[in-house]
């Protein structure tokens, strides 16, 4: 009641929903209780130079939190609590008590368990499924990604082999190879294209297909994604399949409709990123062990002794989107100064982020709620320190701490007993003799003479080692050039790669230039919007630049990619013997009668003197490669680069 109000979540729980003692249950018979077990001490590990079997043979103690834990436990064993089904009052067992955390399995919950075990209790429950890595589930969100954003090749694929469009892989096969003469077409786009051009069962097949998707997109905009869930499982004959045998795959499913009982499309399937594709699923646990599990799983199940972990644990995350996007407001971007290149935010993404939280704090509050009232007799609230109350901060809470005044609930702080182990089971060595542990060390824990080799990866890309090497200066975070409306420095440079990817070195004049752009266009090899960022004038500049020339009769792989072993100390700050698959792509590859040349383009508003720093690494390890495939020496190979944006040309030997 204190926590649930107005001022903090928008609904007064005390006027309205407030739970009273009545039926069977007799009075004083129940028991609340906030639990303050004080924070751990920091721990100062110490740094062996191997691992230690002797040191590892100690247990390592235990968190007060797992402590205080394991003390209510002993307390409620000891102790009765009323049964409503009996009518009289039973002993506690290891089954009646539930621990139910934020989140699921993670160090805290592992701390908890492993004091409750080393006890010698029965523990169930902490490791929960994640039913979003269940293939049904999988399936399911591939449609509803499909039916949300149709420019998605993956989706695609799985709706197509669903019962939704009841393709196989054979005819899927025969829609690309339908398309085969264009190599770099999207599946989405062979489908079109074969729905356009072919006239068979198939193609009707495919039409059909996107007529089933459109009416599913035209539900979205009206009901919500668990009535659009319970559709598409209804009209594909999911439902039946799924519920065959246990019905385990048909309760996955439902159980992710849960999460958007009252949510559009877009908005599910945003909470569902931004939740990190992770709904629990909690296994069944055995009836006479100590449930732990979250807070969400709780939902629907009562216990009579209930224990919440530490509610001073934040919940609060980081912003889960560059785009704000709010039903009411639209989208919140943030302010670009394209003179200073420079970002800002702006003062209607603050209010949407003002309105998320509020929004995140209601579900949260009502989550805490729920976790509350899944005790039946005793509930433990457990608390790392008392937190000073302010209003301010309640209303923007990070944590369950600070949505009320724990001074007013007298809270406890009983003394915790040092670290209990169960007796019996396991024997513990004493501390080592520090004599003998010496004479051991300079014996048996020498340093291992291919230590340079532990770290060097077993396969890498260009840019990766180019990273690791700390040459290439990359531009400052949130930077962006703007050269037009709507237009980055990016979208420009691509478009000038893409059309030196494509064109005759030969045709250096504007009108030859305007041809091959046109017919570039018309066979789709390029969009017509790249091309209008091309400027012909320009294009004829840089085809005529003396790197450009003798390269008639001459051998060109474009775009050419490699894979080949390098050795380690040649490209890695190393004296390891070791080999290192390295892959990478070459922009040109000139291979004539008088020699071999690397052509690297840049779009680039860098000096001359800047690219040669940040770049000559990488065109250096491109020529050991190049060396190493062509069994040329890497002497032989010149190397250059072309700055589109600037005109002008670098030959680096």
């Amino acid at each position: 009641s204190d926590v649930m109000r107005e001022e903090s979540c928008g609904f007064n729980y005390k006027n309205n929903s407030e739970m009273t003692a009545a039926g069977a249950y007799p009075e004083g018979c129940g028991n609340a209780c906030l639990y303050v077990f004080g924070k751990d001490p920091k721990e100062e590990r110490e740094t062996l130079p191997v691992y230690s079997v002797l040191k590892d043979s100690r247990p390592a103690p235990h968190s007060r939190e797992g402590l205080a834990i394991l003390q209510i436990v002993e307390k409620e064993l000891k102790s009765k609590h009323f049964d409503l089904k009996k009518g009289e009052y039973v002993d506690t067992q290891t089954g009646d008590i539930c621990i139910l955390t934020r989140k699921g399995k993670n160090k805290n919950t592992e701390e908890i368990a492993r004091a409750l075990r080393d006890a010698g209790y029965p523990v169930s429950g902490f490791r929960e499924g994640n039913i979003c890595d269940m293939p049904e589930v999988k399936k399911i969100l591939d449609i509803l990604s499909l039916i949300d954003n149709a420019e998605q090749d993956i989706p695609l694929v799985t709706a197509l082999l669903s019962p939704l469009g009841g393709f196989s892989e054979d005819e899927l096969a025969l829609i690309r190879i339908f398309s085969k003469a264009e190599k770099r077409l999207t599946f989405r786009a062979c489908c079109k294209n074969y729905l356009k051009n072919a006239n068979n069962e198939t193609a009707r097949k495919l039409d059909l297909f996107y007529k089933k998707l459109d009416t599913y997109r035209n539900f979205a905009e009206i009901i919500t994604a668990g009535e659009l869930i319970d559709r598409i499982l209804c009209d594909t004959g999911l439902e039946a399949e799924y519920s065959a045998g246990s019905g385990e795959k048909l309760k996955n499913v439902l159980r992710l409709s849960q999460e958007g009982p009252s949510l559009t499309l877009t908005a599910f399937l945003q909470k569902i990123k931004a939740g990190g594709n992770y709904i629990p699923a909690s296994p069944a646990a055995p009836s006479d062990s100590i449930k732990i599990m979250t807070m969400h799983a709780s939902k629907g199940l009562e216990f009579p002794v209930v224990i919440i972990s530490d509610v001073c644990r934040r919940f609060k995350g980081k912003e889960s989107t560059e785009m704000l996007f709010d039903e009411v407001y639209g989208f919140a971007p943030k302010l670009y100064d394209p003179e200073n290149m420079l970002v800002y935010p702006t003062v209607l993404r603050r209010l949407l982020k003002l309105r998320a939280a509020r929004e995140e704090l209601k579900n949260e509050l009502n989550l805490f709620y729920v976790a509350c009232t899944r005790a039946m007799c005793n509930l433990y609230v457990l608390a790392s320190e008392i937190t000073e109350y302010s209003p301010y901060e309640a209303s923007e809470a990070k944590c369950y701490a600070q949505t009320f005044d724990m001074s007013e609930f007298c809270p406890q702080t009983p003394e915790l007993r040092p670290d209990i182990q169960k007796t019996g089971d396991v024997t513990y060595l004493p501390p080592p003799d520090g004599e003998l542990l010496k004479a051991i060390s300079s014996r048996f824990m020498r340093a291992y003479p291919h230590a340079e080799s532990v770290d060097l990866p077993v396969k890498s890309s260009a840019s990766a080692i180019l990273k690791s090497m700390k040459e290439d200066e990359l531009s400052p975070p949130e930077r962006i050039l703007f050269t037009g409306e709507g237009e980055t420095t990016t979208d420009r440079g691509t478009a000038y790669h893409r059309f030196l990817e494509l064109c005759d070195f030969s045709k250096k004049a504007e009108a030859e230039i305007a041809a091959e752009l046109e017919d570039f266009v018309q066979s789709g090899k390029m969009a017509a919007e790249s091309a209008s960022l091309l400027d012909k004038d320009e294009l004829s500049e840089i085809l005529n630049m003396s790197v450009f020339s003798g390269l008639e009769g001459a051998e060109l792989y474009r775009e050419r990619e490699f894979l080949c072993r390098l050795p380690a100390n040649e490209i890695f700050a190393t004296d390891a013997p070791d080999f290192v698959l390295v892959q990478g792509a070459i922009d040109l590859l000139v291979c004539a009668k008088s020699g071999v040349r690397i052509i690297d383009y840049k779009y680039s508003h860098k000096t001359d003197e800047q690219l040669i720093k940040t770049y000559s690494p990488q065109l250096a390890l491109y020529k050991k490669a190049v060396s190493r495939i062509m069994k040329i020496p890497e002497e032989g190979i010149g190397a250059a680069i072309v700055n589109i944006r600037l005109k002008r040309q670098i030959l680096l030997g």
